[in-house]
């Protein structure tokens, strides 16, 4: 029972996190849903013919922009009509709905494109061909070409809805394909896509990039067509959540994404401003796949602050996965290490297949598979790095600072405001049981009696404790054993102290 409990304190913990920010309306939405403009594409003065073969692209993307101009509605793509067309742009406060049976079917006339310039558009031809970056590895081309649906950096507030399809073209082989992302966004702030198909996919099927506040629900993806065709590549994102979606795809299906200054971008989107990926639920998907139906990609080592690239906060529940893996190695950065990652929690999950490469990553704080076995940035000098922070009342009793205190180096972790209750910082490692432990760290505090704790990641039952009251920086040693092999939560707590505030810096753990 307490193991049960635990395991939904924590959760909880992690929805209140981000799930009451999931998908929320900005405060920038302009008007009532009864004020919205709501325009159908085949009326006039739009006027979209919808028979598959003529350009729809300049009636579609009027129909937006005169919507956006009037302060936000929704642009309707009519019932049982195709509606040939290049790419076309998103606005804020817009939303994309198919009637039944409605179709955005991508051209396959380099011609019909055309790529933004500020709230204008001006005439691109898509390049041809699986890659368009001959000197960068998997340098492929829908990293450079424009999506077919697109919103850029400083849209807000946009859905794409419906019982609808958009169905992507091939041409007469590879070469002659503009392979292209049925939907791409960069930097977006409040998002859903919701019950609508994509089919015929060349290549991925959805890149939200460096978005938040997102929600992605009842998506089918089917019928790729191409080797490299991944389903959702959620990339530097917060506050997102996929759900109920069906993905049968040829290479990986859902996977959170952290990259740093990778190469392939430059058009459409970019990773050089560091971006972390957090607060992520992935829940009641059905993934299917030859390659990895869930997993993450951290290529985000060449970031100096790797506290800015970092995957935390991740609860993934009620799916099925064939299979499950990480890409580890940056194939853009000499530095092979993996980044980042921490308080990652499944529950509830059917998973065929776990690859290799996913228990060799060291994970912080992860329930049901193992953590990592050695503390990471015990100095700090990454900031929050590996270290999960358990805030009270104040979303700031927890956390790491800079400035000079004594300290060895620059950083150092504390909790404080100690009067509000309970806060902590900590890792959470794998340890064996029948094997002698020591938790050594540097710490101080207010005069108040807080403690060094090591405590099962499940059950959070204590296991053991050392309680320090030194105001000045001194090294404290916490000799253990564990009663069982598992995943153990080791840092520093509140303990009987009821006011005040304590430090750690130079932290690590042994094995005697």
């Amino acid at each position: 029972m307490k193991r049960k409990q635990a395991f939904i304190f924590n959760v909880c913990m992690m929805l209140m996190l981000f799930l009451t920010t999931a998908c929320a309306k900005s405060d920038d939405t302009k008007g009532s849903e009864e004020a919205m403009k709501n325009v159908y594409v085949t009326d006039a003065p739009y006027n979209a013919t919808g028979d598959g073969t003529t350009n729809d692209r300049e009636a579609l993307q009027k129909a937006i922009d005169d919507v956006y101009a009037e302060g936000g509605g929704v642009v309707t793509l009519t019932a049982d009509k195709t509606f040939l067309s290049g790419n076309i742009v998103l606005r804020s406060n817009v939303t994309l709905h198919f009637e039944d049976g409605a179709i955005l079917k991508q051209s396959e006339r380099r011609t019909d494109y055309v790529k933004p310039v500020g709230d204008t558009y001006e005439p691109y031809e898509p390049k041809y061909g699986h890659n368009s970056m001959d000197e960068v590895r998997w340098g492929h081309a829908w990293y450079e070409n424009w999506p077919l649906v697109y919103a850029g950096e400083g849209t807000k507030n946009i859905k794409i809805t419906g019982n609808g399809t958009i169905e992507m073209t091939r041409g007469d082989g590879c070469d002659l394909t503009l392979h292209m992302c049925p939907v791409g966004l960069y930097r977006v702030d409040g998002f859903e896509i919701s019950d609508i198909t994509i089919t015929e996919c060349s290549n991925y099927g959805m890149m939200p990039y460096s978005c938040k506040n997102g929600l992605i629900k009842n998506v089918t993806m089917n019928r790729f067509s191409c080797k490299n065709g991944d389903g959702i590549s959620l990339m530097n994102c917060q506050d997102i959540r996929i759900t109920d979606c069906y993905l049968d795809t040829t290479d990986d299906a859902i996977y959170i994404f952290t990259s740093y200054a990778d190469p392939r971008g430059g058009t459409w989107w970019s990773s050089n401003e560091p971006q972390p990926s957090k607060n992520i639920e992935i829940d009641n998907n059905v993934c299917m796949t030859p390659c990895k139906a869930f997993g993450f990609i951290l290529w985000g080592s060449g970031c100096q602050d790797q506290s800015l690239v970092e995957v935390s906060n991740v609860y993934v529940h009620d799916n099925k996965f064939t299979s499950m893996g990480i890409w580890n190695d940056d194939p853009f950065d000499e530095i092979t290490a993996p980044t980042p990652a921490k308080n990652i929690r499944f529950e509830n999950n059917e998973i065929l297949e776990i690859q290799d490469n996913f228990y060799e990553t060291p994970i912080s704080d992860m329930n049901l598979y193992d953590c990592m076995t050695e503390m990471k940035n015990g100095d700090f000098e990454n900031r929050e790095s590996y270290w999960t922070l358990l805030t009270n009342e104040n979303e700031k009793s927890a956390g790491v600072a800079s400035e000079a205190v004594g300290q060895d180096g620059t950083f150092y972790g504390y909790i404080e405001q100690l009067d509000k209750g309970d806060a902590k910082i900590y890792q959470g490692l794998k340890l064996e049981s029948g094997k002698n432990y020591s938790f050594k760290a540097k710490v101080q505090s207010s005069g108040t009696g807080c403690r060094m704790f090591v405590r099962n990641l499940d059950t959070q039952e204590l296991v053991a404790s050392l309680e320090f009251n030194n105001t000045e920086w001194a090294e404290q040693t916490l000799t253990f054993e564990v009663p069982e092999t598992g995943n153990y939560h080791i840092g520093i707590e509140r303990g009987d102290a009821t006011e005040g505030w304590a430090r750690i810096d130079s932290a690590n753990v042994t094995e005697n």
